[in-house]
């Protein structure tokens, strides 16, 4: 399956092939905090065995030196940037990671025990929130970027198991939920800032599909 990353400007008039490279997938493109680095997911997902794994890499927004962070046997991806923008916490293999881009090196946030994936680096850089199912189904978790003080925060039927969203500084996640078998979903807004809003958008919800 070949994916490329793709720029386009706001008002959707012009549109810059960023990266791509045949029989590769190439996804979750992430700007850096300064703006002058994407990260990006690049090899081949879903793949058969046998194959190549995928790996993160780094580019410049001009689609320059574009380098491998991660380059390993196993299958790395989704990767969100510390706010910092020193440090990427991404998916490897079954677990979730932090490396510093100034050293290369890498802390496991998870251990391999169970499935973790789609890690989001909160504003305030003081918690990571993802997805596992160290409990059974997909629940949405966060945890310090040290891994430590985990804390569950779904604990429902449902894989809560799309990559989360951390949009504002005031501890604001949003998710989608596989509700049932035949894959209804629905958006899961959670706010975890004590704010003066925060007892109307404790838990929202928005049916999508039938």
């Amino acid at each position: 399956m070949n994916t490329s990353i793709e720029i386009i400007s706001a008002d959707g008039a012009s549109k810059t092939t960023l990266f791509h490279r045949e029989g590769f997938s190439a996804f979750s493109g992430l700007w850096s905090p300064a703006g002058d680095k994407i990260a990006l997911s690049v090899g081949r997902y879903f793949r058969a065995a046998g194959l190549p794994p995928a790996q993160i890499g780094l580019i410049k927004p001009d689609g320059s030196t574009f380098r491998l962070i991660v380059d390993d046997d196993m299958n790395n991806g989704f990767p969100s940037w510390a706010p910092d923008g020193d440090r990427l916490v991404f998916k490897r293999g079954r677990q979730l990671v932090v490396t510093s881009l100034a050293d290369g090196a890498v802390v496991p946030l998870t251990d391999a025990s169970y499935y973790s994936n789609f890690p989001q680096w909160s504003p305030d850089s003081d918690r990571i929130m993802f997805t596992a199912n160290r409990d059974g189904d997909f629940e949405l978790y966060t945890t310090r970027p040290d891994g430590t003080r985990l804390r569950r925060l779904t604990d429902v039927p449902g894989h809560d198991a799309t990559r989360p969203s951390v949009p504002t500084a005031t501890g604001s996640f949003s998710a989608a939920r596989a509700r049932d078998s035949r894959m209804r979903w629905r958006c899961t807004t959670l706010c975890l800032s004590r704010t003066a809003r925060s007892s109307r958008c404790a838990l929202t919800a928005r049916m999508y599909g039938s």
